[in-house]
């Protein structure tokens, strides 16, 4: 709906409406933005409210400015990217709430396109600072029985699990049945990770001699589909495409042609149906031009932004019969109308637009273009970093639409060698690198460049780096308790209180947690003058008899030895510090009291000397 009274309306999204509830669990300031266009009030500008999240910039909030050129905006006291667009021209602005909530923009200085800068711009986004008094503190009741529904829960889906068939048991069962050693092994990881589905699996594989083309099917599609889809799908998707089984190129046959798999609709019965709703003469034509089924679609298939879920895709059967639907069904339908005749098709990988296989030309071609189809250029990525790119987490591409970057699906992409070669339609890119700093603050690059024939076509990409001084945080801590081997109960807060520390939670004979005591001992005089406490924190007392444990403790003076259970005091802390708390050994580091400076979980190379200077900075 559009109206929430008492509400700040923040966003649309096709029929559903977004309403700010920041306020209540954040301290907020509001935002006023004023857009001018050389003096004259500018009405109609989108500005969107960004934030710096999974490496790409990502709206909380879209806004259109009223007659005076104003909108306002209640958010929190940190960093916000304003992204103002109008009739394909933008720009830019970043704003601190910490010292400046009237914004002033004019927009004369508004472009179509940003000059290139294929060395990379530094540039951080600061988050805002968290106040301890929304954490709401638990009993010790509470935090038992919260535990025991958990440890009930958990026992119930392990108890399930355990009668899922394993792989082992998966090749077995393809082996007695004819199947060759490497199908048998295909198959049996297959089975192994279809969830409790692998009767529906099995009977599928099982049901004739066609056992490789069977196996290709299944590969194709997501785990999710393996332990979820419905029978009579797979025997359809099967069945119907055989026809073509000759004809097709086989490196596109399962993917592209038997795949019931299109994007990320529901998987329904089409191959049969969708076909019988055509004549023989438009079927004749559809095959003849396959960009014909993008017109016919365009021509008989309606669309209403405003009335559709973005995000709710309608299944090709039930858009024919509705006649209406969002665009990203509407590409569903083409690739699936595609594929009932024969046609190979899919989903573009960067930007899901629908494309079709070209056999003259010998390659996927646009069946829907919004215009002219561009040409597509190899472009190289190259990086001498050591840190792996994983697209999303550190690094994301999006392609300069109308003013709008759009972000690029390139989640199956993979760098080998610190290289990665794309191809990409002509046009101007912006590329980001991101990693998150233990402060929360997020370190950042911005490339811009241009995909043209004869350009150079290629851009070497690094994280921006940091000083030891940018790694390390301000965050107070809740208290929390630890026990002694007695079992009396410990107040940290009392434990720390005045004085720096160091908290280690330890998982013996692990490697990670070797590697960190390996450091210790190495740099031995250094953390036996460490100018912190030095707490050892472990499971039981047997875990002290761990030959580096062990060792570090008669080596090092006065480390004391604390007892948990790594249930939620450990992961408390791990989030609070910006770490993943399902890595051992959890490493946090303390100033005055439980006031968090850095905080480590896994193996990292070279933790040991950076604890020493961390330490060494608090002198």
């Amino acid at each position: 709906g559009d109206k929430l009274p008492g509400e700040e309306y923040i966003s649309r999204e096709g029929c559903m409406s977004l309403w700010n509830q920041l306020p209540r669990y954040a301290d907020c300031c509001t935002l006023s933005v004023q857009i001018h266009e050389n003096g004259t009030p500018l009405a109609g500008v989108l500005v969107k409210a960004e934030l710096l999240n999974y490496a790409q910039f990502s709206p909380i909030a879209k806004l259109i400015t009223d007659e005076q050129g104003r909108m306002s905006l209640t958010t929190g006291l940190g960093d916000l990217r304003l992204h103002c667009v109008k009739d394909g021209r933008f720009l830019c602005r970043k704003v601190d709430l910490r010292t400046e909530t009237a914004v002033t923009i004019d927009f004369s200085a508004a472009v179509t396109n940003e000059s290139e800068e294929k060395a990379g711009l530094n540039f951080e986004m600061q988050p805002p600072k968290d106040d301890m008094r929304f954490l709401s503190a638990q009993s010790e009741e509470t935090k038992r029985l919260r535990q025991q529904k958990f440890d009930a829960a958990l026992a119930k889906r392990r108890e399930k699990e355990a009668k899922y068939l394993t792989q082992p048991q998966g090749e077995a069962a393809l082996l007695e049945a004819g199947f060759t050693p490497e199908q048998a092994a295909r198959g049996g990881s297959i089975l192994a990770g279809s969830y409790g589905n692998e009767n529906t699996l099995l009977s599928f594989l099982l049901a004739d001699e066609q056992r490789e083309l069977r196996l290709a099917l299944l590969e194709n599609l997501s785990v999710k589909d393996r332990y979820d889809c419905d029978p009579a799908v797979l025997a359809e998707a099967f069945d119907r495409s055989q026809p073509w089984k000759e004809s097709c190129p086989p490196e596109l046959f399962a993917p592209y042609l038997m795949n019931p798999r299109v994007g990320l609709e529901k998987l329904t019965l089409w191959r049969k149906e969708l076909p019988e709703r055509f004549s023989h003469e438009e079927k004749a034509q559809f095959a003849a031009d396959p960009r014909s089924i993008g017109r016919w679609i365009r021509e008989h298939i309606s669309h209403h932004p405003a009335e559709e879920y973005d995000e709710l895709l309608t299944c090709p059967l039930a858009l024919l019969e509705l006649g209406s639907g969002s665009q990203p069904s509407q590409h569903i339908l083409f690739v699936a109308l595609c594929r009932s005749l024969g046609i190979p098709a899919r989903l573009a990988p960067d930007d899901r637009r629908p494309q079709y296989w070209d056999a003259a030309c010998g390659q996927f071609r646009d069946g829907m273009p919004k215009g002219e189809e561009g040409r597509r250029l190899a472009f190289t990525l190259t990086s001498h970093e050591s840190e792996p790119w994983l697209y999303t987490q550190n690094w994301t591409l999006g392609r300069l639409e109308q003013g709008e970057y759009q972000t690029l699906d390139l989640m199956d992409k993979v760098w080998t060698d610190n290289r990665l070669t794309l191809e990409l339609l002509e046009g101007n890119y912006r590329l980001l690198t991101c990693k998150r700093m233990p402060t929360g603050a997020l370190f950042a690059k911005e490339y811009r460049f241009t995909v043209a024939e004869g350009g150079e076509n290629s851009l070497t990409i690094a994280q921006r780096q940091a000083k030891l001084t940018d790694l390390l945080s301000d965050k107070p801590i809740p208290d929390f308790s630890l026990y002694r081997e007695d079992g009396t109960v410990v107040s940290m807060a009392a434990l720390t209180a005045g004085k720096a520390s160091l908290l280690l939670w330890l998982e013996e004979g692990k490697e990670p947690t070797e590697h960190i005591l390996n450091e210790m001992e190495d740099l031995l005089d250094g953390f036996c003058s460490l100018p912190a406490q030095i707490f050892f924190v472990v499971k039981e007392k047997a875990s002290l008899r761990d030959a580096r444990i062990a060792r570090a403790l008669a080596h090092i003076p006065g480390i004391q030895v604390l007892y948990d259970d790594f249930r939620d005091t450990m992961s408390m802390l791990a989030r609070r510090m910006y770490i993943d708390p399902d890595k051992l050994p959890i490493v946090v580091l303390c100033s005055q009291g439980l006031n968090g400076i850095y905080g480590s979980s896994g193996y990292n190379v070279g933790l040991g000397d950076l604890i020493l200077k961390i330490f060494g900075e608090l002198r």
